[in-house]
């Protein structure tokens, strides 16, 4: 695979590991990785208060995590192919339980984003802008379906998404959707990976075949299409 404007083949952003503490906190996790030190331990120093001014108690959505990143201080673009909740989630058995509770105070948020300052877009992704952006400016935040996310590892050859162990949640290809966030760190062009930390995890990198990153955006694999959402620290 050739991007233009990318000259190198293979690249990894360093950045200080953490591992999720509770069943809601991936995308509080990718944040704590993807700041700088002092950021870092402020949140971890009074992080129960931090979320409470922040509303979101356990109930985490990007644009939370938008206005957290704002809050100490990191530049970044948010992409999104809706401006709000998606309608969609309401036949989403994760989010059921959710929508009622967050839906007015999500939908606030998105709205204030322009005044707050916070870059929001309108728009689809795709993985040749994701490499430009680890090679350019660092690290992606990304939400993806946990049921359908991957861990390879160098020993093993994988060749296709189907009919292989996933190492990270399940041994089955499941429909369903479980929203959980990665933190893209880097690619290996030449060998087809793009590399990323799982909050999941302890301090580990995964790699995924990008045709892999690719299949994921197919009908049948489910819902990532629409609910793929792209977090760029810059």
């Amino acid at each position: 695979m050739d991007v233009n404007g990318v000259n190198v083949r293979k690249l990894t952003h360093s950045l200080k590991h953490y591992q999720q503490r509770h069943n809601w906190d991936c995308g509080l996790s990718c944040v704590l990785m993807a700041l700088q030190e002092p950021q870092r331990a402020e949140i971890l120093q009074d992080m129960t208060h931090i979320i409470h001014e922040e509303g979101f108690e356990q109930s985490t959505w990007t644009i939370d995590l938008c206005y957290l990143l704002k809050r100490f201080g990191l530049d970044f673009h948010y992409t999104t192919i809706t401006l709000g909740v998606d309608p969609g989630y309401s036949s989403q058995r994760f989010y059921t339980k959710l929508l009622h509770k967050d839906e007015s105070r999500v939908q606030k948020r998105f709205n204030n984003a322009e005044v707050n300052r916070i870059s929001v877009e309108e728009r689809s992704c795709d993985m040749t802008e994701i490499i430009r952006h680890l090679a350019h400016k660092g690290p992606c935040i990304v939400l993806t379906n946990a049921n359908l996310l991957r861990c390879e590892v160098r020993h093993r050859q994988v060749t296709h998404c189907r009919g292989h162990l996933s190492e990270c949640f399940t041994r089955t290809l499941r429909k369903t959707y479980q929203g959980h966030y990665v933190i893209l760190v880097g690619f290996d062009l030449d060998r087809q990976k793009i590399i990323y930390r799982n909050p999941t995890f302890r301090d580990r990198e995964c790699e995924m075949s990008l045709d892999c990153w690719n299949c994921l955006k197919k009908p049948e694999n489910g819902l990532w299409d629409r609910r793929r959402r792209h977090f760029y620290p810059s």
